[in-house]
């Protein structure tokens, strides 16, 4: 449902501006006690840092109660999807925007990704929806999402909650070009469990800062994922 997606976007921004207020403030504060001795000064900081943190952590419960509610609407409501519904005209069949709906926009950028692993001599076959199946029979999660108009060099994606050997994370970007990251079964490992979570589904917001790439997580901050850029080994 469109409505459960845009709000948690917005709560994973908001997490996200908050998570850089409180980085700010502990650099401050380590700034004022170095340079001149001003502890008065830094600990009023540190204060204000520790109530940053305390909201962070309320807006975290929002969300958390947020992603419960429509978890249960998922069930009440099935079969809602996330672009707007075919015109019917009598003999004629057309669409209410002219641009590719986000699901077929998905379905292309996936499409793409694994031609250019054939062209590598990599096969990936499509198992089920996002789900694809390497040639040794490891399953493939590859998650897509187009820059958030609104936020610029911000992708929000969502994947399947199951277990992967392996996640791809396709961000295209307002100019069409089409990063892809593979983050690989250590990754993975070390960091599923801190992923959102929503309407059975992993919520990942993707975003770039100078010519780094990261995930933001909930209580971690952000994870640098810039070098699984292009990564094909794990396909290898």
């Amino acid at each position: 449902m469109s409505y459960d997606n845009d709000v948690t976007i917005a709560f994973e921004i908001v997490l996200d501006e908050i998570e850089k207020v409180a980085n700010t403030l502990k650099q401050v504060a380590a700034g004022a006690i170095e340079t001149d001795d001003n502890y008065d000064h830094a600990l009023a900081i540190i204060e204000k840092g520790k109530h940053a943190n305390v909201i962070r952590d309320k807006v975290s419960e929002l969300q958390k109660e947020w992603n419960g509610l429509f978890s249960a609407l998922a069930v009440l409501m099935p079969g809602e999807e996330d672009h707007p519904p075919d015109v019917m005209i009598p003999g004629i069949r057309i669409r209410t925007s002219a641009e590719l709906s986000p699901r077929a926009k998905g379905k292309l950028r996936r499409d793409t990704f694994v031609e250019k692993l054939d062209k590598l001599g990599i096969g990936l076959v499509n198992f089920k929806g996002v789900t694809y199946k390497t040639r040794t029979g490891k399953i493939v999660g590859i998650a897509s999402a187009t820059e958030i108009k609104k936020k610029p060099d911000y992708w929000f994606l969502g994947l399947p909650i199951q277990e992967y050997a392996f996640i791809v994370l396709l961000c295209e970007k307002s100019n069409g070009q089409l990063l892809s990251f593979v983050l690989p079964e250590d990754f993975l490992q070390d960091h599923t469990h801190n992923f959102s979570r929503s309407s059975g589904q992993y919520k990942l917001l993707v975003f770039a800062k100078g010519n780094k790439h990261y995930i933001r997580m909930p209580k971690i901050g952000k994870i640098d994922i810039s070098k699984y850029l292009d990564n094909i080994e794990p396909f290898r």
